[in-house]
């Protein structure tokens, strides 16, 4: 599961562990541990919601943006701050665990710990790739990917 795919993935192998052996998770930010820059910004949010202005003018996320503009900013402050922890904990199931070196978000802090939280798993981080591995490159993806499952 890529991205937000790798969340749907997360969820139904913990649900449905017998489901598969083998699971592949590419930035996937299925953990919520906000940087400092966002929790402040957070704080800046509320406070504006309380002055009564209807436009955040120090929103930094284009996505939300888009997102409130469409009446979904709800669901999409609760799908990012969605944590799995308890999810991954269930994992058994053989998983690796890929993030590009040039990704933000996850972050390596939130890929290390799904990592520690998933007993079988395999973390790597790849270079020269940022979120979209698939498309930036798709051979070393390929190569990886093939060798994990083959293994």
């Amino acid at each position: 599961g890529h991205s937000f795919g790798g969340r749907i993935a997360t969820r139904i192998a913990s649900f449905n562990p017998e489901w598969l052996a083998q699971l592949i998770l590419i930035g996937a930010p299925c953990l919520y541990m906000p940087s400092q820059k966002v929790r402040l910004l957070k704080r800046i949010a509320k406070v504006v919601k309380m002055l009564g202005l209807t436009s955040n003018p120090l929103s930094l996320n284009s996505e939300l943006t888009e997102a409130d503009k469409k009446g979904m900013g709800e669901i999409y402050r609760r799908v990012v701050s969605y944590d799995q922890t308890e999810e991954l904990k269930k994992i058994h199931a053989r998983t690796l665990i890929l993030r590009g070196i040039d990704d933000t978000y996850p972050s390596d802090e939130v890929c290390s710990t799904m990592h520690q939280l998933v007993q079988s798993s395999t973390y790597e981080v790849l270079p020269g790739v940022g979120h979209n591995i698939h498309l930036e490159n798709p051979t070393l993806l390929y190569g990886i990917v093939r060798k994990f499952i083959i293994l």
